[in-house]
């Protein structure tokens, strides 16, 4: 008999089988034991390196938020305004002007070196160039343009006080014969215009007809002889070396008006030394932010709006301080200001008291007196024999505070009066003894 073989036998499928649960079981085994087990971190990249010393992307992405992006959408909404400004009055810079102006500014640096200096590529520092140019650009023509009004406002505010003393226009003919001479003065005589027969006889000043216009009389070289002359009479011919002269006074008064181009020359000169006048290109930014509609809406930087609010206030400053006031100035729809009379006068050093049956302020300094009342556009000037004055608004109680146009009653007290329109301030200087005040209106504009 053969002996039985008790061995068990396997299929080769099943083997198979369990051969690879065996070897799936170790492989996950292994993947989580590398899952599980920590990676060593990766150092940041390095961003610069000074003095081997590494400054990393990380601290990069800090300082460019926390530091620069609100100075950059500042830039962005500076750049914005100089556009729009630019664009209203129709101002472009040309190559040549922008090359001009980078000459200038950083005249011995390569480009290279004056975009390196900013920590710009030369096509963006050539970009922050064009902008500052045209800022400058647009700056110095407000500083013109607001030179000029102050001049004109100041002319028409005093007109009476520019004149020339005695004036008279005179008319002339000239003529190397003294037949021509003679027959000019017929013909004149005889009805003839003077213009027309100095425009045909004349060898000088032949366009305008021999109208020569207002001058002092010791301006003319024939002074004697134009001040023995009445008005409208026709001279005789005076010889005055090799000519001939047929004269005409049109007109002659005794204090004649200058017209603002007479004096237009001497007064933008001065105006344009006043402090206010020398303003910066940050000033003048400053203005056109105050002028436009600017809302910061990105959260972060919400922070701004603050400092755009704070522009529209108007500062008083007096003799060089500004005063702290517990209620702020007030600009009118007119663009006239009303300004807290109180404390603006206590600031002076003017004795103030306050009538609360009659709601008036009376201010006084040692150099005048003026009283103010509640609802009225008059105010009284004067201390031993008080005047009513007209105000250019009525003054007005504003919870409890009496509020008033400085010009109106400040000036009164003996102070000078003027409005900063580019740093919007109102300054203001105490009275001076009557010998040393001088005219002092200033020559401001609105107020």
């Amino acid at each position: 008999m053969e002996k039985s073989d008790n061995r068990r036998h396997i299929p080769l499928p099943r083997l198979w089988l369990c051969l690879a649960i065996v070897l799936l079981a170790a492989a996950t085994t292994v993947q989580s034991q590398t899952q599980s087990s920590p990676q060593p971190a990766q150092p940041p990249a390095v961003a610069a390196s000074v003095n081997e010393v590494d400054i990393v992307l990380p601290q990069l992405d800090a300082a460019v938020t926390q530091m620069f992006t609100g100075s950059s959408l500042k830039w962005l909404i500076d750049r914005e305004l100089i556009r729009q400004e630019a664009t209203r009055n129709d101002v472009s810079l040309t190559d040549e002007q922008l090359n001009e102006y980078m000459a200038r500014s950083e005249s011995q640096q390569t480009l290279q070196q004056q975009a390196g200096r900013r920590g710009l590529d030369a096509n963006s520092y050539r970009s922050r160039m064009a902008f500052e140019a045209l800022l400058e650009v647009l700056a110095e023509q407000f500083r013109q343009r607001l030179i000029l009004m102050e001049a004109r406002a100041y002319y028409e505010a005093h007109k009476s006080n520019f004149t020339s003393g005695p004036a008279v226009h005179v008319l002339e003919l000239v003529t190397d014969d003294i037949r021509m001479a003679y027959l000019a003065t017929e013909r004149i005589k005889s009805g003839e215009q003077f213009i027309t027969v100095a425009q045909e006889l004349s060898v000088e000043n032949q366009e305008s007809g021999g109208d020569l216009g207002w001058m002092a009389p010791e301006d003319y070289h024939l002074t004697e002889q134009i001040n023995s002359l009445e008005i409208s009479e026709v001279s005789p011919p005076i010889a005055e070396g090799n000519r001939y002269y047929v004269l005409c006074v049109e007109d002659r008064v005794a204090d004649k008006p200058l017209e603002f181009e007479n004096v237009r020359e001497d007064l933008t000169g001065l105006i344009a030394t006043m402090p206010r006048m020398d303003f910066s290109d940050d000033d003048y930014l400053e203005l056109l932010a105050r002028r436009a509609d600017i809302r910061i809406n990105h959260q972060p930087l919400q922070f701004l709006n603050d400092y755009y609010r704070e522009l529209q206030i108007i500062h008083v400053i007096v003799d060089e301080q500004r005063v702290a006031l517990t209620t702020p100035v007030v600009r009118l729809a007119s663009g006239g200001l009303m300004v807290p009379l109180k404390p603006i006068c206590q600031a002076l050093h003017a004795t103030v008291t306050w009538d609360e049956a009659s709601q008036s302020l009376t201010a006084e300094t040692r150099i005048g007196q003026v009283t103010v009342t509640a609802e009225s556009a008059n105010v009284e000037v004067g201390k031993t024999e008080p005047t009513a004055a007209d105000m250019t608004e009525a003054a007005q109680l504003r919870d409890g505070v009496l509020y008033a146009p400085p010009r109106d009653t400040l000036e009164p007290l003996g102070a000078s009066v003027e409005w900063d329109a580019v740093r919007n301030r109102l300054v203001i200087t105490s009275p001076r003894c009557p010998d040393e005040t001088g005219d002092v209106t200033g020559l401001e504009l609105e107020h």
